[in-house]
């Protein structure tokens, strides 16, 4: 029993590496055209006119031209695509802040478009 410990924990240690080499150690980075080309095949309809990408590259709002607001944020290694209600979302400078009802607080650094989505989203 007393070898069992350094065993599981080499064992665990070699794992950890093996993923790591494997470039599973990266979370993807999302680009504009990255978002618009996820948010237009998830959503029947959906054009993105308008598009800002979070500072981190981990998520993005686009906006349609009939004033839709539609988040991509990254999960784990895969992209969630989700459209936003109005009303729930607060921006102090280029932080915007999204309270949706079914999903945990975001809050996204998104520059100068902070202002342009936080309008979109009253």
């Amino acid at each position: 029993m007393s070898l069992f410990l350094p065993l599981a924990l080499a064992g665990a240690a070699v794992l950890a590496g093996l993923a790591w080499l494997l470039g599973f150690r990266a979370a993807p980075q999302l680009g504009p055209g990255d978002a618009a080309r996820l948010a237009n095949d998830a959503l029947t309809g959906f054009d993105a006119v308008d598009i800002a990408v979070a500072a981190d590259g981990r998520a993005a709002l686009l906006g349609d031209a009939g004033g839709g607001v539609v988040l991509v944020r990254g999960h784990g290694d895969r992209w969630i695509v989700r459209r936003l209600a109005r009303g729930r979302a607060q921006r102090e400078g280029s932080r915007l802040t999204l309270a949706q009802p079914d999903a945990p607080r975001l809050t996204l650094d998104l520059g100068d478009a902070a202002e342009r989505f936080a309008t979109r989203l009253r």
